[in-house]
């Protein structure tokens, strides 16, 4: 929805009373927000924001009252000026970070999920998207895999929660399009209702009526679920007692879960299940095969966050105490639409694991009780939408899931269908013995058994490297090029058909030390013998710089002894004094200070040779002023060399990468700075030997800017302090 202007009041307000009135629409604004009419209250606090734009609190409840109302992409611009106002909140960084997922920049989102976690530690929502920063590469890999389609009897009104029934199908809805004749039902956008429907040969809802029936009230009812084994209809409700809403301690109206029974050809016998509660909703069912489980969503006290999945077990006492699902389900954040396919797999909606944006569906399997960890169904099942409501067909191939990712706001019902492939992207990772050992730029081949094909690749920086291949294949890999496509190979691997996906990740594949040693006939590089290599050259570089700027300083004394003794008349007397006295060492005099040496025009020259052997920057990690051991090492270099040239000046200049806000990077730079001084510090440089900068990002090396997508080696580059030898009197300038 758009951020409605309001450029004309009824009211007539004088200009001694702005202020009044400004006060006025705030709290307004407060008092609806607080009545949950978020509508209402966002007119007022976007009348407040037009005089008040500089108030955290106020951006915050612009960016909720979206939220609340289904615009998250469109409350990021308003966290965003939240968190430039004030970033000491928490809650602002999580939503900042949910709302970015809706608009797919995901970089910038998980950015903002380390922000919270730092602030949080234990909530899982963070922790999920941080532990794999490019986990929406994955997500976005499964394209291919699944044909969708939206259904052609959505309206601008909402429908979702598909159900089999009997050999038709049940959905809630405020308003649908009948294809095959008959009537629309098209509401207004009042309230949800069920409807029964069958589908044709194009997998499209027709022969579409509301339900028979007392099913249907005057409130919301919906969505349902149809269990066919004790022909029940266990339906979501608004909270209703002899016709009117029934309110809990805070004012809201909570949901319950009915249960119906078939009179005849209509579903009446309506019943309140035991669990319900007026102080928590329960809603969402869905029951087992054999129909003794019914599995729900509540934000009953004891959950793990907002809403959970139960489940409830039928005895012959009736239905048993809820029990939650556990934290492989369930979050600090929502789970909720629960559906159990018919090989037995819980599929449903989250919006608390790593995901694409909104809610995304998952799927988990039960073992003894136990669920293993929720899988995201990836694109394009899922979107950067709220996407819910999964049912799958019996086949396991097709069924219908609902999502409001067409951006008019509405949910509406989708057709998916799995489809098959004849070709398939193969992945691994090899790992050696030694697990710091790097196998960058290495070759490995596979065999095709079958045709004899053989094909080769290197490996990516992760040791890890891909082929595309075929249903059916039987193939073989080894390590090297295509001459070493013999004998044993390091494994082997058959594509098992038919393909219902385009990718497969065989995960770590062993390495030995002998198997490499067999191949290429020399010995794998280790990082850590690599790190101690570039060391080992950047030292050498500085030894260089010393020695040039040693060079470079004594020529100048040298210039200025000449100097001094073309304007003084020489000692003829025969003085005791000794050579070194007369002719004094000129380290020395470069020694006693630059005064008499270095210009600018020097320190130009300088720099350059710093610039030239890659000595001028140190990088940081993401979000870190902590010094690497590589950056201590170029450091100790640096701190010799200013001590061996006491009257050097250098400037230490700090930067940060785009992703955060300005305030905050504006912060981190400064710690940065701050923690290269504090080192040099430690090595004996004083404060009058070093000036600070720090620029946060506003001086970026690449076109990495906010809203670009940049990997992290482009984002690094960005994440430095950059040193400069400069003059006396720049460093004065600077200071003051």
């Amino acid at each position: 929805m758009k951020i409605k202007k309001y450029v004309a009041l009824t009211l007539v307000v004088l200009c001694g009373n702005v202020v009044l009135a400004q006060k006025s629409d705030l709290e307004r604004g407060n008092k609806y927000f607080d009545k949950f009419d978020f509508g209402q209250a966002l007119e007022m606090y976007e009348l407040a924001y037009e005089h008040e734009k500089d108030n955290p609190e106020l951006t915050r409840r612009i960016g909720l009252c979206l939220r609340r109302l289904g615009g998250i992409d469109q409350s990021a611009e308003w966290f965003k000026k939240t968190l430039d106002l004030d970033d000491s909140n928490p809650s602002d960084m999580l939503h900042y970070a949910e709302a970015l997922k809706s608009k797919e920049d995901y970089t910038l989102s998980v950015f903002w999920y380390a922000r919270y976690a730092m602030m949080e530690p234990e909530d899982q929502r963070a922790q999920s998207h941080i532990r794999d920063p490019k986990y929406f590469h994955d997500l976005q890999a499964d394209s291919l895999k699944y044909f969708v389609k939206k259904l052609e009897v959505n309206t601008d009104q909402p429908s979702f929660g598909v159900s089999k029934y009997g050999d038709g199908y049940l959905f809630s809805s405020a308003g649908v399009r009948n294809l095959a004749g008959g009537e629309d039902y098209a509401e207004g956008l009042s309230y949800l209702d069920l409807y029964v429907c069958e589908k044709d040969a194009r997998d499209e809802f027709v022969q579409i009526s509301p339900i028979k029936g007392d099913i249907n009230s005057k409130y919301h009812d919906g969505p349902a679920y149809y269990d066919p084994s004790t022909e029940t209809i266990y339906v979501t409700r608004n909270n209703i007692k002899n016709g009117r809403p029934v309110l809990d301690k805070n004012g809201n109206v909570n949901l319950k879960i009915y249960e119906a029974h078939k009179d005849e050809d209509k579903w009446d016998k309506i019943a309140d299940m035991p669990f319900n509660s007026n102080d928590y909703s329960t809603g969402h069912p869905c029951a087992s095969m054999d129909g003794s489980t019914l599995y729900f969503v509540s934000n009953m006290p004891g959950g793990f966050g907002g809403t959970d999945l139960y489940m409830s077990k039928k005895t012959e006492a009736g239905w048993g105490e809820p029990q939650n699902l556990g934290a492989s389900v369930n979050t600090e954040g929502n789970e909720m639409f629960p559906f159990l396919s018919e090989d037995g797999k819980l599929f449903f909606s989250s919006d608390g694991h790593a995901g694409l944006g909104g809610l995304d569906l998952f799927v988990s399997n039960e073992e003894n009780g136990t669920y293993s960890p929720a899988v995201n169904l990836g694109f394009p099942i899922n979107s950067s939408h709220d996407d819910f409501g999964m049912m799958y067909e019996a086949d396991n191939e097709s069924g219908y899931f609902s999502s409001n990712r067409d951006g008019k706001g509405q949910d509406n019902i989708y057709y998916f269908s799995t489809l098959e492939f004849m070709k398939q992207i193969f992945a691994a990772t090899l790992q050696s013995a030694d697990m710091m050992q790097t196998l960058e730029g290495e070759t490995i081949t596979m065999k095709n058994i079958t045709s004899g094909e053989l094909r080769e690749t290197t490996l990516d920086a992760q040791n890890a490297f891909q082929f595309t291949v075929n249903a059916g294949d039987e193939l073989a890999f080894y390590f090297g090029g295509k001459e070493y496509a013999h004998g044993e190979p390091i494994f082997e691997h058959s594509v098992e058909g038919p393909l219902q996906d385009t990718y497969y990740d065989a995960g770590n594949i062993s390495l030995s030390e002998e198997a490499y040693v067999a191949s290429l006939g020399k010995k794998l590089i280790n990082p850590n013998e690599a790190l101690a290599q570039e060391n080992e050259r950047r030292m050498k570089a500085m030894l260089e710089l010393r020695e040039q700027t040693n060079q470079l300083a004594a020529d100048k004394a040298s210039d200025l002894e000449m100097e001094e003794n073309q304007d003084s008349e020489p000692d003829l007397a025969g003085s005791n004094t000794s050579d070194s006295e007369v002719y004094p060492d000129p380290r020395a005099r470069m020694k006693n200070g630059i005064e008499a040496g270095l210009n600018k025009e020097d320190l130009n020259r300088l720099n350059a040779m710093m610039s030239e052997r890659n000595m001028g920057n140190v990088y940081f990690g993401f979000d870190s002023s902590k010094l690497s051991h590589a950056a201590k090492e170029q450091l100790n270099a640096l701190a010799e060399l200013i001590k061996e040239n006491p009257s050097l000046v250098v400037q230490i200049s700090t930067h940060t990468d785009s992703r955060g806000s300005k305030t905050y990077n504006e912060h981190l730079s400064k710690r940065r700075a701050e923690s290269v001084q504090r080192y040099l510090a430690g090595m004996g440089i004083t404060q009058k030997q070093v000036v600070l900068t720090w620029h946060g990002e506003e001086q970026l090396v690449n076109n990495c800017v906010d809203g670009r997508t940049c990997d992290d080696l482009a984002h690094e580059k960005n994440r430095r302090a950059e040193f400069a030898f400069i003059t006396e009197e720049m460093a004065a300038e600077l200071r003051n």
